[in-house]
């Protein structure tokens, strides 16, 4: 019944007839990644200690500032200096230190240029700040000044020393470019006085800008347009900078999405997750079979919110929240989407619920993600806290030993990580005769520090090819410090089968290998 390598999930097929390599549902399993052919994702941890930032995590930047690297972060209406990044602990909370008021909400993570850290306000009211560090006392935030040709930005980008800022309310179609940083005239850059003919009109308002080689991709509602060359309009210049459509059907509306990625930029919308090379774009999301999934969970993302992404070891990060209480169906929770790359494959996981993510750029490769506070009291929400132990591999504990050496799998806030998965539906026989199935077999192993003996899995079946009709349980299987095949009782005939194997208590180790059926033909003849 499981494939013998999973790639990932995927809805975009019949439930009777997945690709090779595919299953109908997976949340919080890792498709082969160390030794098994799913195996339960680790529990995530926080960097921030148990006094929450004042307010939604909006977004930061990991700054390799001249004079020392900071972690900043953008919180309610503050600036923090989180510490303890570097510290290889992953368990470690740390302080974060109020270096001041910036805006009531960001779009974006901030943007470096030469040594100053800018954020744009979100809602265009202010104008940008500014973050420096001198390498003594508290990182300075400084704000670029007006009135004057100075926009008040809500999205900000930097392309060839200058910063670029779009989305004023006043002239939300204009793109603006900065001072050239380190001119003889304004050696200080976008600090300086801006030239009140340095910008481009675009068609429409400006809802994201991300630089390319050579080029800048001016993102709007429905709509990408790209601006090409090195010299922007000024006083008595000659630019050669000019504009194009680049796609009239696709957009982006979700600034925090908008990430690089190997010379490529991804971003999402409402139709999908979607990556570009500058020439053409591809859905992510359409390659993987996961569209209508995406769309669905799309048209209830929460208001007042918005998808972020990031990358973390060649896998896409994507984060999207919705309104639901414990009463909502399962499809219709906050997700964590993440997608393999190199495969264009997807899988999901539970309890992951980005408000913003930060990506290091310095040391060890790591992404820092905001806690939302839906569903979580004050004292867990608001904190920053690590992706990467999410994709570490689960320890497993020798077997004969009187104690396991090793804690069940617990996200940061205290909520065990139980993984499910649902195979496709198999037809038993390739005509259409019913088999006599009697018994399932789940080989696997599940170590649990604190029900060792407890039952572990739950397995239920259908054998009917509705995909949204409920299963029938079929009992449970204990947990096995050891590599074991369990059977679980069946004993009716069908044309074909669907399985779901859910966890139901916490382990330190969760590995599923195969899931077997033992079933006879039964006279062709019959209906």
């Amino acid at each position: 019944m499981i494939p013998v390598k999973i790639r990932g999930f995927a809805r975009d097929f019949s439930i009777d007839q997945l690709p090779s390599g595919y299953v109908w549902n997976m949340i919080d399993y890792i498709p082969d990644k160390h030794g098994a052919k799913l195996e339960g994702r680790g529990g995530w941890t926080y960097l921030g200690d148990a006094n929450p930032l004042n307010g939604t995590i909006w977004g930061g930047y990991h700054a390799p500032f001249s004079k020392g690297a900071k972690l900043l972060v953008c919180a309610g209406i503050g600036l923090y200096d989180q510490t303890g990044w570097a510290n290889p602990d992953m368990t470690s909370q740390s302080v974060a230190a109020y270096l001041g008021p910036m805006f009531n909400s960001l779009k974006q993570n901030g943007v470096m240029l030469r040594d100053r850290v800018y954020f744009a306000d979100a809602t265009g009211i202010q104008y940008p700040k500014y973050a420096i560090y001198t390498g003594t006392g508290l990182v300075q935030i400084g704000q670029l000044s007006g009135p004057g040709t100075v926009p008040t930005a809500t999205v900000l980008a930097v392309y060839k020393d200058r910063l670029l800022a779009g989305g004023q309310p006043s002239n939300p179609e204009w793109l603006y470019f900065s001072p050239l940083e380190g001119s003889v005239a304004f050696p200080n850059g976008p600090l300086g006085a801006w030239d009140a003919k340095s910008f481009i009109a675009t068609s429409r308002p400006i809802t994201g800008i991300m630089p390319m080689a050579g080029s800048v991709l001016v993102f709007h509602d429905g709509m990408i347009e790209k601006i090409r060359g090195a010299i922007p309009p000024e006083t008595n210049v000659d630019t050669d900078m000019s504009l194009d459509v680049f796609s009239a059907q696709v957009g982006c509306t979700d600034p925090a999405s908008i990430v690089p990625w190997q010379e490529n930029v991804i971003f999402a919308n409402p139709r999908g997750i979607h990556l570009t090379d500058g020439s053409t774009i591809r859905s992510l999301t359409d390659q993987g079979g996961i569209g209508e999934v995406w769309r669905e969970l799309y048209a209830l993302k929460r208001s007042g919110t918005q998808v972020c992404a990031e990358v973390y070891l060649d896998e896409l990060y994507v984060s999207i929240l919705t309104s639901y209480t414990g009463a909502s169906p399962p499809e219709q929770r906050s997700f964590l989407f993440v997608c393999d790359l190199s495969q264009r494959t997807w899988y999901r996981f539970e309890n992951v619920e980005a408000t913003a993510m930060i990506r290091s750029n310095t040391g060890s490769e790591q992404v820092w993600w905001g806690v939302d506070s839906q569903n979580r009291t004050a004292g867990l929400s608001n904190r920053l806290a690590r992706l990467s132990p999410l994709v570490s591999a689960q320890r497993e504990a020798d077997p004969d030993a009187p104690v396991a050496p090793y804690a069940d799998v617990v996200d940061g806030d205290g909520v065990a990580v139980l993984p499910r998965m649902e195979t496709g539906w198999q037809k038993l026989s390739r005509n259409e005769i019913e088999k006599r199935i009697r018994n399932i077999y789940v080989s696997h192993v599940t170590q649990s520090q604190s029900q060792p003996n407890a039952d572990a899995l739950k397995i239920g079946t259908k054998v009917s090819p509705a995909p949204y009709s409920a299963f029938t349980d079929l009992g449970n299987v204990p947990a096995a410090n050891r590599y074991t095949r369990r059977r679980v009782r069946l004993g009716r005939p069908a044309y074909g089968l669907q399985v779901k194997v859910e966890q139901v208590i916490p382990t330190h180790v969760s590995c599923l290998y195969d899931i077997g059926v033992e079933a006879w033909t039964q006279d062709g003849t019959k209906l």
